[in-house]
């Protein structure tokens, strides 16, 4: 028996190794980046299926206005100010809850059928009516058994943080598209 033959051999060699053999002869190449985009693509998912939001912190002036009132008793500090917003904690840092919950409903409006679709997913995602996958991955940091699906949400999650300027986002988006149409492997 030559090397090469005890390498592929099914009943000599554990299974990672033979998936190895079988992936270097395909000339598959890893994806350099895959659990890391896995994983990220979960912590967006997590974060918006909670929804957690908190109030922002409100900035009192510090300014005295006493000498532009005609009558000092009388204050109208906090007048007239806006409702103090709401952040919402994303893995790239915090967000207004308006801006998250805007860019949701331009993707669901959208004309693009990807973008419509992903949008529609979110739209699910916030509503507490609808169930949906409570992870995106196994323990073992890989994809739920349907691959396709669980990208699918991971895809919907990245492209809102895209379009909040998430650099991670936009790194990993690729990676979980691929994995959504199937041309990547689950692993």
């Amino acid at each position: 028996m030559t090397a090469a033959t005890l390498e592929a051999h099914p009943m000599t060699d554990p299974p990672q190794r033979r998936r190895l053999h079988i992936a270097r002869g395909r000339q598959v190449k890893p994806v350099p980046h895959a659990e890391q985009a896995r994983r990220y693509a979960e912590e967006y998912y997590q974060a918006l299926r909670r929804w957690h939001v908190e109030l922002a912190q409100a900035s009192v002036p510090t300014i005295s206005y006493d000498a532009f009132r005609p009558e000092p008793e009388v204050s109208t500090l906090g007048e007239l100010l806006p409702a103090r917003p709401s952040m919402l904690q994303l893995p790239d840092g915090q967000h207004y809850e308006t801006d998250v919950a805007e860019a949701i409903s331009v993707m669901s409006a959208s004309r693009g059928q990807d973008r419509r679709a992903a949008g529609m997913l979110l739209d699910r995602l916030r509503s507490p009516h609808i169930r949906t996958p409570a992870t995106l991955l196994r323990e073992n940091g890989q994809w739920q058994p349907d691959a396709p699906r669980h990208a699918a949400w991971a895809v919907a999650c990245l492209t809102l943080g895209v379009l909040l300027r998430d650099k991670q986002a936009e790194r990993f988006l690729p990676y979980c598209r691929r994995a959504m149409e199937g041309r990547e492997l689950a692993t």
